[in-house]
């Protein structure tokens, strides 16, 4: 999802009213928002892959799939999109179990008014999540071509490296003891 881009829902709910009144609350914050709605694995799948959802909205318990099920198959086969489990009902023990599992978060059909700032928060953790690791490998492909420099240099030259390195650290030092 860009500035351009529309966010992209997949829904996996197998009743359709459920499926509108969150479809509707998610566009009271997102009005140009695309969605995809499963209610089968094959359904979930597909969207997954296809879709490419920014967000999973899915419910807990459905005749063919669980939300727990779909839950595992979004952590193997896409890992960095938010899941949300929505559901008409989730004692505490289910609901940690869902979070342990890698959900973002879990709403209750009963308190959709919960669903947009959670969504916003998943949103966020995802996008915070991928510039930390943009930032993690940069950050190793640095170290890796200062690697390379150094180890094509010299002993002389990896000595005067050092020594710089010395003075800098000193200076460094005595510059925050002040």
């Amino acid at each position: 999802m860009t500035a351009v881009d529309p966010l992209r829902v997949l829904i996996l709910e197998d009743q359709l009213p459920d499926a509108d009144l969150v479809r509707h609350e998610v566009l009271r914050a997102w009005p140009a928002a695309a969605f995809h709605r499963a209610d089968t694995r094959d359904a979930f799948m597909a969207g997954l892959l296809e879709f490419r959802p920014d967000i999973i909205l899915s419910d807990h318990s459905l005749p063919l799939y669980t939300g727990s099920e779909a839950l595992a198959l979004t952590q193997s086969l896409s890992p960095e999109t938010p899941f949300i489990m929505v559901t008409g009902s989730l004692d505490e023990e289910t609901a940690v179990e869902c979070i342990k599992s890698g959900a973002a978060d879990y709403v209750l059909k009963a308190n959709l008014l919960r669903l947009v700032p959670a969504v916003r928060r998943a949103l966020e953790l995802a996008r915070a999540r991928r510039a930390a690791e943009a930032e993690q490998s940069r950050l190793r492909a640095e170290a890796e071509r200062y690697r390379q420099l150094i180890d094509r240099m010299d002993d002389a030259e990896r000595l005067r490296l050092e020594e710089l390195l010395q003075v800098r650290l000193a200076y460094g030092d005595a510059s925050e003891a002040r």
